[in-house]
């Protein structure tokens, strides 16, 4: 039986809910666990309201190798059947090197450059002198005997085991004064662009407001609210104001190093 949750904001949404909706369908008639991942924030919202949508008698877990991880897998089980964490498909790799400080977005950048699909990559934790990458276990060979350096510093890779993952975020502070709380304001602030060119990020697509793409530059940002720009990274919006004495409003953020 075919459901809709809504049409979807973007093509990438209107494929998520069509192979949710596709998974649900192939549980009930093959009776086996079926797996959708990686999702970020925005695609796991999307997944949950097809799932509620739906009413669907099979059981739904999110799971992205530990309990912190921000990027997750879907599960679908059907009804009798109890979900146990080690059913999904995800293994993690540890990355360690002596030399060079890389960072997440190294990392990234390098796994990308691969030709690793996004939602192939979970969670990336990042720690001293080493970087734990969560991810497709049917990718994990591949990725431990090709990535050999990474950020310009050669790495050596080990299985980890996802029980022993512990994340620690790091964070740039950011302190600016800006004209009002509109998206263009904050963008400006964050990336050091000028409003014209923030106004054209964020009309072609390539800024989101707590995962959700936002394409009005007029729109208000609060405090509190995560911001990705793509090509620029994810920031996190701490507080704006109060108003200094030329009528200016303080801001201050943290970007995700």
């Amino acid at each position: 039986m075919k459901r809709e949750f809504y049409s979807g904001d973007s093509d990438e949404d209107r494929l998520l809910i069509s192979r949710v909706n596709d998974a649900i369908d192939a549980v009930g008639r093959n009776y086996a666990a079926k797996f959708i991942g990686f999702l970020d924030m925005h695609k796991r919202n999307v997944a949950e309201g097809v799932l509620k949508a739906a009413q669907a008698d099979c059981k739904s877990v999110f799971w992205g190798g530990f309990d912190a991880a921000e990027r997750v897998y879907l599960g679908l089980f059907e009804p009798g059947e109890q979900p146990e964490t080690d059913m999904f498909p995800i293994g993690a790799l540890k990355f360690a090197w002596k030399f060079g400080e890389p960072t997440h977005r190294d990392f990234l950048g390098a796994l990308m450059s691969l030709g690793v699909k996004r939602e192939k990559l979970g969670d990336i934790a990042l720690g001293a002198g080493e970087c734990t990458v969560v991810l497709d276990a049917a990718i994990m060979g591949f990725v431990s005997q090709n990535l050999a350096k990474v950020g310009g510093s050669g790495v050596t890779c080990i299985p980890a085991e996802l029980s022993r993952i512990k994340k620690s975020q790091d964070f740039s502070n950011i302190s600016d004064t800006i004209a009002s709380p509109r998206l263009d304001c904050i963008v400006a602030a964050l990336v050091n662009m000028s409003r014209a060119q923030c106004e054209r990020l964020i009309e072609s697509g390539c800024v989101s407001i707590d995962f959700e793409t936002a394409t009005n530059a007029a729109v208000k940002v609060s405090g509190g609210a995560t911001v990705s720009i793509r090509g620029h990274g994810r920031f996190i919006v701490d507080s704006i104001g109060p108003a200094t004495k030329k009528g200016r409003l303080r801001f201050t953020a943290r970007t995700y190093l």
